[in-house]
C-alpha cells in the first residue's frame, strides 16, 4: 500500500531561510505566516448636507415697506439662542434687529428658500460690561421667539472653550461688503485666516491707533489675518470658526465673534471676541431664560454628538456634490478607524509602582526585543522597569540601550532598544512587527496609532444610528507622509527640531483639524503598513512616533525613521557571524514520487521487535538515523514502510563526536546485512546539501505506532532558539517549530523532509531526543548539510572496519 505524504505542495516549500541571520529584512521568513488572510470594504453612499448650517443672517425689518436689511451675522448655538456681537444689537439709528434667517446661503434670491427658517427675535442680551464707546466685551445673545427645527440645513454650532487657539487656519463667514467700496454679498462668503499673536496684533491696534481701544488689546480679544481675505461691514457678529472632524462628519466650533478692524481689504488683521472668555456668562444667561444647559453642555464631545446625524460629512469623503446640496460619498477616504483591541506588536512601558509615563509604548520585533523612542526610557530620572503585554502579563526589562548620539529634549537619534529578561510567547496574541530597513518608503502614507473615544471615531452613515460610547481605545489614522517643506510643526515642539527635518525623521499628518479626544498620539508606536511578502501579509514598521498633537492632524507629527539607524540596530539585534558557509549546492538526483520511503528501526523484545525509531534509506545498504534514538541499545532489524519486509542489521556506527548532553552530531548509520532492491516503492532519499539556506516550510515524518504521519514545520534561526535552549546550539543543529501551536514535540529519529517541485524529496534533518518538549516552542534536529562529509566517508568499506 502506497502512503502519500501530501499530494500538493505548500507555497512556502519553495522558500528558504538563511542558516545564519545577517539582515534585518528577514521578518517575513523568520515569522512566516503559514496561513494567509484578507479583507474587504464598502463603496459610495449618497447623502445630503449643507456647509454652514449654524450661520444666521440678522435682519432689521423696515416698517415702511417690510424690506429686511441684513446687516450682521450670528451663530446658532442652541435651538433658540444666537451668539453675535454686542455692537450688532442696534443699527446706526439705534434700532434693534428683529429677525434671524437660517439655512439660506443666498439671502437676496429664492435659491435655497425651501431650506430656510426665519424666526423673530424675542430678547436681546448684551454683555453687561460692553460699552458702545469701546471695543471690549463685544458679545451678545439673541433669544428667538421659538426654537428652530433641526434639519441638515439648520443645526447649532459648538463653542471652542480652550483659551489656546493652536489652529493654523481658521475661517470667518458672512454676507458683508466685498471690499472697501464693494456692495454687500448676496451669498455667504468664507475667508480663510491665520491667527496671529496679540503682541503682533497690538502693533496695529493700540490706544494710539484705535480710538475705542483705550486699554489696548485684552485677553478676550483674538486676532486673525490674511493678506487678501478679510471681514468687512456686514460680517460683524459672524463667527470666527474651525471645523473639527469626527465620526466621518465635521462640526463647526465658534472660536470668536467678528468685532472690529481697520478698513477691510487693506491687509490688516481683524479683531474678534474670544468665545472661551465668556463661556460662563453664556451658560448663565441661557439657563436664566429656561434653557436646559450646564457647564458640560458645550464640552466638545457632548456638543458634536448632540446633532451628529445631521452634521455635514467630512470634505475628504465627499466624491461629488449635487446642485440641491446632495453629496455622494467615497467612504474609503475616511482615514480614521477604530482598532478593535491592542495591535499585536504593541506593548506598554511601565515603571516601578507609583511611577509611570502613561503614554509610552514600544513595538515588539522579536521574542526578547522591543523598540521604542529614547524619550520613553525614563520618567523623572527613573528608568523604565518592565513592559505590559496585557494587563495581567508583565515582562521585566533586563537592559536598556539608548542610541549613543541621543540628547534629551531632541528629536534626533531618538531611539532605544529594550532587551527583555524573559521570552515573549507569540501564541498569546502578541506578534512581532517587521522592521522596514530601506530609506525609501514605498507608500505615500502610513498607519499612525492613537488613543481616543470610540464615539468620536466610528463613522456615522446617512441611515445609521448613533449611541454614546465614551470608552477609550486605540485609533488608526491613515496619515500622509510629508516632506521637510510641507511639514508643519507646532510652536511648542519647535525646540526639538532646531536643525530642521532631516532624512532620519518622518513627518506625517493632515491640514484639517479634529475634535479633542478623538486621537491622541501613542508615543513609541510604529508608523506602519501591511505588505505582502511571499504571498503572506506582514506588518512593517517604518518609524516610531515621537510627538504630534491630535495624531498629527492640524499640526503634523514626527517619528524616528528606523532605516536611518539600521546599522546601529544590526549591531544589537543580529548575532555575530559564525561560519561564512559554502556556496549553495543541490544534489542532482532522479525525481521520485512524494511517497514515504523511510524505514522503521526495530529493537529486540521477548516476543517481537519494538519499532520505535525512523531511518532514511540513502544507499542500498545504508540507513541514516539518529544516535539518540538508540540510546544504549543496539537495533537488530529494519522494516520497510511499504511492504513491511524485515531486513537484518549487520552493524551500526555513531558519529564519534556525538555529545549525549547537548545532542550535537546526533547522527548514526546502519549497515544492512543484505542490500535492498530498488523498485517503484523502495528507493533512496536525497540529502539536503545547501550549506547556507534551509527550506522555509518542511514536513516532519513521525512514526506513530506502526504507521507514519506528517506535520508542517517552519525553521528558526539558531540564535532565536538559543534564548530558551539549555545548551549551546551548534552549527550542526537546527531548530523548527510547528506553526500556530504553543509547543512543538517530536521523537528522536523523526525525519525532517523538504518536498520540491517534480516530486523529489530531501532529508534536511533528523529529530533529536526531545526531553521537556512540553515546555518549548521548538525542537532541535541534526542538520544533514553539516554531516555530508561524515556520511560520504561511510561509503568507503574501510569506514566499517573496526
Amino acid at each position: 500500500m502506497r502512503r502519500k505524504v501530501v499530494g500538493e505542495l505548500h507555497s512556502g516549500e519553495s522558500l528558504f531561510l538563511p542558516d545564519e541571520r545577517t539582515s534585518l529584512d528577514d521578518c517575513h521568513l523568520r515569522y512566516y505566516q503559514f496561513d494567509r488572510g484578507g479583507g474587504g470594504g464598502i463603496g459610495g453612499i449618497p447623502a445630503t448636507q449643507f456647509e454652514f448650517a449654524h450661520m444666521g443672517a440678522i435682519g432689521w425689518i423696515q416698517s415702511e415697506d417690510g424690506k429686511i436689511l441684513w446687516q450682521c451675522g450670528g451663530s446658532l448655538i442652541w435651538e433658540n439662542f444666537v451668539l453675535t456681537a454686542a455692537h450688532c444689537v442696534v443699527d446706526s439709528s439705534n434700532t434693534p434687529p428683529n429677525v434671524v434667517r437660517f439655512g439660506d446661503l443666498d439671502i437676496f434670491s429664492t435659491v435655497g428658500d425651501e431650506f430656510a427658517q426665519q424666526i423673530k427675535i424675542a430678547e436681546i442680551i448684551r454683555h453687561p460690561s460692553h460699552r458702545f464707546a469701546g471695543h471690549y466685551h463685544d458679545v451678545a445673545l439673541l433669544r428667538l421667539e421659538k426654537s428652530v427645527i433641526i434639519t441638515n440645513a439648520v443645526i447649532p454650532a459648538c463653542l471652542w472653550l480652550d483659551n489656546e487657539v493652536w489652529f493654523k487656519r481658521i475661517h470667518a463667514t458672512g454676507w458683508g461688503n466685498v471690499g472697501f467700496i464693494g456692495n454687500q454679498s448676496a451669498v455667504l462668503l468664507k475667508m480663510e485666516l491665520d491667527p496671529i499673536s496679540l503682541e503682533e496684533c497690538g502693533k496695529v491696534y493700540n490706544n494710539g491707533t484705535t480710538r475705542k481701544l483705550g486699554r489696548g488689546l485684552a485677553d478676550h480679544h483674538i486676532c486673525a489675518f490674511h493678506p487678501v481675505a478679510d471681514t468687512c461691514e456686514g460680517d460683524s457678529g459672524g463667527p470666527l470658526q474651525v471645523k473639527l472632524v469626527h465620526n466621518m462628519r465635521q462640526t463647526p466650533f465658534i472660536i470668536g465673534v467678528t468685532s472690529f478692524g481697520l478698513i477691510c481689504g487693506t491687509s490688516t488683521p481683524g479683531v474678534y471676541t474670544r468665545v472661551a472668555s465668556y463661556h460662563q456668562w453664556i451658560i448663565n444667561t441661557m439657563r436664566d431664560r429656561g434653557a436646559a444647559v450646564d457647564e458640560n453642555t458645550f464640552n466638545s464631545t457632548t456638543c458634536v454628538h448632540r446633532y451628529v446625524e445631521h452634521r455635514e460629512f467630512y470634505e475628504g469623503v465627499v466624491a461629488h456634490r449635487g446642485g440641491n446640496g446632495s453629496v455622494e460619498l467615497n467612504v474609503f477616504n475616511y482615514m480614521f478607524s477604530w482598532n478593535y483591541g491592542k495591535p499585536r506588536e504593541l506593548v506598554k512601558l511601565r515603571w516601578p509602582k507609583g511611577r509611570s509615563q502613561s503614554n509610552c509604548y514600544g513595538v515588539v520585533v522579536d521574542e526578547d526585543t522591543v523598540l521604542t523612542v529614547a524619550d520613553c526610557v525614563e520618567s523623572n530620572g527613573i528608568p523604565v522597569d518592565h513592559i505590559e503585554v496585557e494587563p495581567t502579563t508583565i515582562v521585566k526589562i533586563s537592559k536598556v540601550l539608548i542610541h549613543p548620539s541621543y540628547r534629551k529634549g531632541s528629536s534626533y537619534n531618538n531611539i532605544a532598544v529594550l532587551k527583555l529578561g524573559s521570552l515573549l510567547d507569540f501564541q498569546d496574541g502578541t506578534y512581532p512587527t517587521c522592521i522596514w530597513s530601506e530609506q525609501k518608503w514605498p507608500f505615500g502614507d502610513a498607519l499612525v496609532l492613537g488613543e481616543g473615544r470610540r464615539d468620536l471615531v466610528t463613522a456615522i452613515y446617512p441611515s445609521g444610528s448613533f449611541e454614546i460610547d465614551p470608552s477609550y481605545g486605540f485609533v488608526r489614522l491613515r496619515s500622509v507622509i510629508r516632506n521637510s517643506t510641507s511639514c508643519m510643526i507646532g510652536d511648542r515642539e519647535q525646540s526639538k527640531v532646531k536643525n530642521g527635518i532631516p532624512q532620519e525623521l518622518v513627518c506625517a499628518g493632515y491640514d484639517f483639524y479634529i475634535v479633542p479626544e478623538m486621537c491622541n498620539l501613542v508615543v513609541g508606536a510604529g508608523l506602519k503598513r501591511t505588505m505582502t511578502r511571499v504571498e503572506r501579509e506582514y506588518t512593517f514598521t517604518m518609524a516610531l512616533s515621537q510627538f504630534g498633537r491630535d495624531c498629527g492632524v492640524g499640526e503634523h507629527m514626527i517619528a524616528t525613521r528606523l532605516a536611518s539607524h539600521a546599522e546601529w540596530l544590526k549591531s544589537i539585534l543580529l548575532p555575530k557571524p559564525q561560519n561564512p558557509g559554502s556556496n549553495v549546492q543541490f544534489l542532482d538526483s532522479d525525481l521520485r514520487e512524494r511517497d514515504i520511503c523511510e524505514v522503521q528501526i526495530g529493537f529486540d523484545t521477548k516476543d517481537w521487535y519494538d519499532f520505535r525509531c525512523v531511518g532514511s534509506i540513502i544507499t542500498k545498504q545504508l540507513i541514516l538515523a539518529t544516535a539518540s534514538c538508540f540510546g544504549d541499545e543496539v537495533p537488530l532489524v529494519v522494516r520497510l514502510s511499504v511492504n513491511e519486509t524485515i531486513v537484518p542489521i549487520k552493524s551500526i556506527v555513531k558519529h564519534k563526536q556525538y555529545n549525549v548532553t547537548d545532542k550535537s552530531n546526533d547522527v548514526a548509520l546502519i549497515q544492512l546485512a543484505s542490500p535492498l532492491t530498488w523498485n517503484a516503492y523502495v528507493f533512496p532519499t536525497c540529502l539536503w546539501m545547501n550549506q547556507t539556506h534551509t527550506p522555509l516550510v518542511m514536513r516532519l515524518i513521525e512514526l506513530d505506532g506502526v504507521s507514519f504521519s506528517t506535520k508542517f514545520v517552519i525553521p528558526q534561526y539558531n540564535t532565536d532558539c538559543q534564548r530558551a535552549h539549555p545548551y549551546r546550539l551548534q552549527r550542526t543543529q537546527l531548530c523548527v517549530r510547528e506553526p500556530y501551536f504553543a509547543k512543538t514535540c517530536a521523537k528522536a529519529g523523526d525525519v525532517l523532509r523538504s518536498e520540491r517541485e517534480g516530486g523529489v524529496s530531501y532529508v534536511v534533518g533528523l529529530a533529536q531526543s526531545s526531553e521537556n518538549c512540553d515546555t518549548r516552542t521548538y525542537i532541535t534536529l541534526t542538520r544533514i548539510s553539516q554531516q555530508l562529509e561524515w556520511i560520504k566517508r561511510a561509503l568507503d568499506e574501510d569506514f566499517w572496519v573496526v
